[in-house]
C-alpha cells in the first residue's frame, strides 16, 4: 500500500509540475500569469460549459499560452498563463486578450468557478451545469 501511495504521489507531482513547464520554443518567455478581468458564459448544455474570458495583460505583445485547472470537490480554480517573444518590442500599455475556454463537467450539478486575477483574488461564478 505504501508503494502505491508513493507511486501515486510521484505521478501526481510530475503531472502537476508538467503543467507549468516552459514551452519548448526558446524564443518565448513562458508562465506569465494573466488576470481574469471579465467572464461570460456562452454555452451551458449537455455537461459542457463554455466561457468567454477577457484576460488583462501587461502589453499587447503577450499571447495566451495555457490554462491551469485545480479542482477541489465542486470548486474549480482556474488560472491562465501567457507567453511573450523574447525579442518583442512592444508599446508599454496595459492591454487585454479575449479567449474562449470549455469545461466538460457532470451535468445537473452546481460548480463554483474561481478565475484568478493578478492581485491574488478571484472572479467567482456559480454555475448549475445543464
Amino acid at each position: 500500500m505504501k508503494k502505491f501511495v508513493l507511486l501515486f504521489s510521484l505521478t501526481f507531482l510530475s503531472v502537476a509540475c508538467s503543467l507549468l513547464e516552459p514551452g519548448n520554443d526558446e524564443n518565448y518567455i513562458y508562465n506569465l500569469r494573466a488576470s481574469a478581468e471579465k467572464i461570460k458564459v456562452v454555452q451551458n448544455s449537455n455537461g459542457v460549459v463554455k466561457f468567454k474570458i477577457v484576460l488583462g495583460i501587461p502589453t499587447p505583445c503577450y499571447e495566451f499560452d495555457k490554462r491551469k485547472l485545480t479542482q477541489s470537490g465542486d470548486i474549480l480554480y482556474v488560472e491562465y498563463f501567457t507567453k511573450i517573444r523574447k525579442d518583442a518590442v512592444c508599446i508599454q500599455i496595459v492591454s487585454s486578450i479575449t479567449i474562449e475556454d470549455t469545461f466538460t463537467l457532470e451535468p445537473q450539478k452546481e460548480y463554483l468557478f474561481k478565475f484568478r486575477k493578478s492581485n491574488g483574488t478571484y472572479l467567482d461564478t456559480l454555475i448549475f451545469v445543464k
